[in-house]
């Protein structure tokens, strides 16, 4: 737990790396063990091409780094919440 009293209220959590949608797909399918159903839609145009988190002020405010990789994460919330999926 992180405690923090700064004026900064919003902050960046993330890997500083961006995934497409098709890898996340993936890495839930990988840890599901079976295929989900991907419904394929055209682009809207506020939609952006990528997302990157710059999670610079997190660091420089309470020295926050990221220690578990989204591939980890996808696999720990699939295995504690049983058969939802």
């Amino acid at each position: 737990m992180i405690f923090y009293n700064g004026e900064t209220r919003v902050f960046n959590v993330g890997e500083e790396r961006g995934y497409t949608i098709e890898e996340i797909v993936q890495m839930i399918q990988k840890e599901l063990g079976r295929k989900i159903e991907i419904v394929h839609k055209e682009g809207r145009i506020q939609d952006v091409s990528a997302n990157v988190l710059d999670c610079t002020r997190i660091k420089s405010e309470v020295s926050w780094n990221a220690t578990i990789e989204l591939k980890t994460g996808i696999k720990q919330i699939i295995n504690s919440t049983g058969d939802l999926f």
